[in-house]
């Protein structure tokens, strides 16, 4: 079997894991998506789409702003925690 041969025969398994990823990449993106306006209901707040985003930071933004407008005095042990995880 020729080089070529082997190439052409794993180029559908090749086009069928890509789909798949592209795929997941998807849903994803849809599921934050939806986490947003979930968190946007809660918060107020209407948020516009970014492509290059820190998930870890955007959400604790949100459960700030929540806790904020709950009055919630959580906000600050939010900040502490986070504070303290640079030391980790």
């Amino acid at each position: 079997m020729s080089a070529s041969t082997k190439s052409k025969e794993s180029s559908p398994n090749l086009l069928l894991n890509l789909r798949t990823i592209q795929t997941s990449v998807s849903e994803q993106k849809i599921e934050f998506v939806e986490i947003r306006k979930y968190f946007d209901e809660l918060s107020g707040t209407v948020s516009t789409f970014k492509t290059n985003y820190d998930m870890k930071t955007e959400v604790l933004n949100l459960r700030q702003q929540i806790d904020l407008s709950t009055n919630n005095n959580t906000a600050l042990s939010v900040e502490a925690v986070h504070e303290a995880r640079k030391f980790d």
